[in-house]
């Protein structure tokens, strides 16, 4: 399908960026100064209803006829439609200008032999909705007004993210009622385990950019197990662990050989592991160790067990590790993570643009660092959303799903501002937003990246980026523009 070309309205402020003389000839003779008024407004590649009126003045304070007015247009800026550069006998030159894809549209103009004599016009866009591009990937796109958003709260949100108030948001994808309604991605910085503020390459970001998602691969886990359930290779969620790497039976012992399946997807295995109290960057913390061990899963199962299984939660993606081995060894004996992945999930979901970290053991990583497209993590969410179907194909259980994001464990006492409950791997919360109380689960990672399902309005919303030592703005974002979206029931 063609792409369709996006339509941003304008907001113009005019005024001299910079003014002085000339270094060449007649150099104390010329000033150039922009009448046109402030604040007009236009369209995106559209022009301006009012053209761009510059004048030429001599030092006494005399128009400057028939002198020559240079025109730069900065990038992403448009270009000129019409122009009357020579300034007319009231030093006056008029210009029509088309707007270009920037946030920020810039003109320089300055005159042809008084090159220092300059003004800058400047244009500030309002971004103005259309669906995205339809592709083979299975989405249907729409814009969001068709079905019930209103545009006004998700304008001033693009407004704000390419002014870049919110920094380090890469990646934002909404759909609404199975269909894509905005996808969006700026610039900004991948991954950089070993810098200290963890950014790593700048670069552009766009659809088919994978994207580190971080913690956000838990829940992908979670399905993995589910999934390993519901094709009978497991009988259920409380299967003992340790019944599934008898290879580490010296480690079930204490108490540790009753911890299921299920204590591991809701986090309360029992098992000490600080992920939370020591943070990474050190080569102390629980993670790094794993990640440096020449035999990960036995680094999880030898940790001593300091909570009862399935009393209390605590944070650890070493028992995720255990979980996807898990799920792959009951597929058979040589089935890895990544098979097992592509055979039952991501094959089904027509995912082909992603990849698994691997250990230095050879082990598939699991607690984390899914490389995948935003549009392929909102087929994840998605499939949620349907219960377990994407494009008409059952692929995981619709009791697995409603088991996974339910409130199995309150973590309210943590007050972590994203979520007051646990379920199976997946992140649960209510916002209050204009007087309705939107129920959500999520996956979450590290810097940003999420997948958020609000099921009573068929919306799933995608965030990516790198916000690795600030909070991200994601709830930010959700309560001041997206969830409003949906409250003011479609109008603008």
């Amino acid at each position: 399908m063609k792409r369709k070309k996006s339509v941003v309205v304008v907001l113009l402020s005019l005024g001299a960026l910079s003014c002085s003389n000339s270094t060449g000839p007649r150099a104390d003779e010329v000033t150039l100064t922009v009448l046109s008024g402030n604040r007009q407004v236009g369209l995106q590649n559209d022009p301006l209803p009012q053209p761009v009126i510059v004048q030429a003045r001599r030092r006494n304070g005399d128009p400057a006829p028939d002198v020559r007015v240079a025109v730069t247009v900065g990038a992403g800026s448009g270009r000129l439609l019409a122009a009357d550069t020579l300034t007319d006998p009231l030093g006056q030159a008029t210009l029509e200008w088309e707007l270009g894809e920037a946030w920020e549209n810039v003109l320089v103009l300055s005159l042809m032999d008084h090159s220092d004599a300059s003004v800058g016009v400047r244009a500030w866009a309002r971004y103005r909705h259309q669906p995205p591009e339809e592709t083979a990937d299975g989405w249907e796109t729409a814009p969001p007004n068709d079905l019930g958003m209103a545009e006004e709260p998700l304008t001033r949100m693009m407004d704000s993210l390419r002014a870049g108030i919110y920094s380090e948001v890469h990646s934002v994808v909404i759909v609404k009622d199975h269909r894509l309604v905005l996808e969006t991605y700026f610039p900004g910085h991948d991954f950089g385990y070993s810098s200290t503020d963890f950014l790593g390459t700048y670069r552009e970001w766009g659809r088919n950019s994978r994207h580190n998602t971080h913690s956000a691969t838990k829940s992908v886990i979670s399905t993995l197990v589910g999934l390993a359930i519901d094709l009978g290779f497991v009988p259920n969620e409380d299967q003992r662990v340790f019944d599934y790497f008898p290879e580490y039976a010296e480690y079930a012992v204490g108490g540790k050989e009753t911890i299921t399946i299920r204590d591991m997807l809701t986090m309360t295995s029992g098992l000490e592991w600080p992920e939370w109290d020591i943070p990474v960057g050190g080569g102390l913390s629980p993670i790094e160790q794993f990640n440096s061990s020449g035999d990960p899963i036995g680094y999880v199962l030898s940790r001593s067990l300091i909570h009862p299984p399935g009393t209390v939660y605590n944070y650890n993606g070493g028992t995720v590790n255990v979980l996807c081995q898990l799920a792959a060894r009951s597929a058979g004996p040589g089935v890895t993570v990544d098979a097992f992945a592509h055979e039952h999930l991501f094959g089904p979901l027509g995912v082909t643009n992603y990849n698994f970290p691997n250990h230095q053991s050879g082990l598939t990583v699991c607690h984390g660092d899914i490389y995948i497209t935003p549009r392929d993590m909102a087929k994840y969410g998605q499939l949620y959303l349907n219960e377990g179907v994407w494009m008409g194909r059952r692929i995981l259980s619709e009791e697995w799903i409603r088991k996974s994001v339910s409130p199995l464990v309150s973590v309210s006492h943590f007050n972590l501002y994203w979520a007051e409950d646990y379920g199976y791997l997946w992140w649960l919360n209510d916002y209050d937003v204009g007087g309705n109380t939107y129920s959500t689960y999520k996956a979450l990672g590290w810097g940003g990246q999420e997948i958020w399902v609000v099921p009573e309005e068929e919306m799933v919303v995608v965030f990516t980026g790198a916000n690795y030592t600030t909070n991200p703005p994601t709830d930010h974002i959700m309560m001041r523009y997206i969830l409003p979206a949906l409250g003011s029931g479609g109008e603008g």
